[in-house]
This record gives C-alpha cells, structure tokens and sequence, in this order.
C-alpha cells in the first residue's frame, strides 16, 4: 500500500472510530471511503495535518430514513425531485423513542397490532404506489410516497385539482390507510394554461 493510501485509510479509519461509519473506511466490511473524507485526507496529507482530516471527516452527519419512501408515477417531466424525509442521528433517536412508546401503547389499547404501528409501513408504502402506477388517471402526474402508522404522504406534481382531489380519494380507499396527507401541487406547466 502506498503511504498516501495509508495515509487515507488512517484518517477515514479515525473517522469511524469518531462515528462516522458513512465517511469513513470500515477495514472489516471493505466499505468504500467517501469521496469527501478522502479529498479532506489528500488535502491535510500535503500539509501534514492528519488531525484535521481527522476532523473533518468526524463532522459529517449521518443522515436516516425510518419511513418507506418510494416514487410512485414520474409522467410530469416539470416536476422537481422530492427527497426523501432524513433525520439526524439526534432526530432519530428522539423519534425511535417516541415510535416505540406509541406502538406499545396502541397495542395495549388494541388499537394497532403487537409489534408497532410502524410495523406494516413498507407494505402499505408499496401498494400505495403499485395502486396510483396502475391507475391510468394518474399516468401524466410525478408522485412520491411516504408512509408513517398507516398515514400516507403524496408529494409531487398532478395535472389540475380535480386530479388531485381524485388522487386522495383514490388512496383513501385503498386498505389500511388511516389518513392520506395530499401535499402535490399543480405542475408549473399546467398552472400557465
């Protein structure tokens, strides 16, 4: 191995040991360095600064994604990419704890099966979505969806409001959905008409 190599795997092994498992060169699974950790390595290499890639690389934050989300239609070229919902590790620790108290006690109220409101979520997600794809009414739209205790998120793009209205109701129907949250919005070339 050469010694900037060495110097590389050194600084983003660093980076793991600071937990930062994204950025970093986990030697035992033969993860890929990120590309970011790596350029902040070459960089402090030239200069001597090992401790500032070091750094560096601990400032990344990891990002998760606990709800499924999936794009359901893309007909609507205008529309812009949705992201998916990301949250820090803080966020996500905070959120997994609320996530379990509320999943035990609408399983002690009978509410919601054992195991979590969450639990179904990634099947729900992707009959949603399945559902809205084989629907030719929803062809021409760009569509996301997002799932949270049975209560699904449509972003996106959609032709009129007529279109609209007839998505929500459309997903409301479907089984298991508790609540449908209709955040799409008329595409930009249809709103110039």
């Amino acid at each position: 191995m050469r010694l900037s190599h060495a110097v590389n795997a050194a600084a983003c092994t660093t980076c793991n040991a600071l937990e930062c498992g994204r950025l970093a060169l986990d030697m035992t699974s033969n993860r890929k360095p990120d590309n970011r950790c790596l350029a902040a390595a070459r960089r402090c290499t030239a200069t001597g600064s090992l401790a500032f890639a070091v750094a560096l690389c601990a400032q990344a934050q990891q990002t998760y994604q606990l709800d499924p989300f999936i794009r359901a239609t893309s007909g609507e070229p205008t529309c812009p990419e949705v992201k998916p919902p990301v949250l820090t590790e803080q966020e996500m620790r905070a959120q997994a704890h609320s996530r379990v108290e509320r999943g035990t006690s609408c399983c002690l109220a009978g509410t919601c099966p054992c195991g979590g409101a969450y639990r179904r979520d990634p099947e729900i997600n992707d009959r949603v979505a399945h559902a809205i794809q084989a629907d030719p009414r929803f062809r021409d739209t760009s569509v996301w969806v997002t799932t949270t205790r049975q209560f699904v998120t449509l972003q996106g793009c959609v032709r009129s409001n007529a279109q609209r209205r007839m998505l929500e109701r459309f997903v409301e129907r479907l089984p298991d959905v508790a609540l449908v949250w209709n955040e799409t919005s008329i595409s930009r070339s249809n709103r110039a008409r």
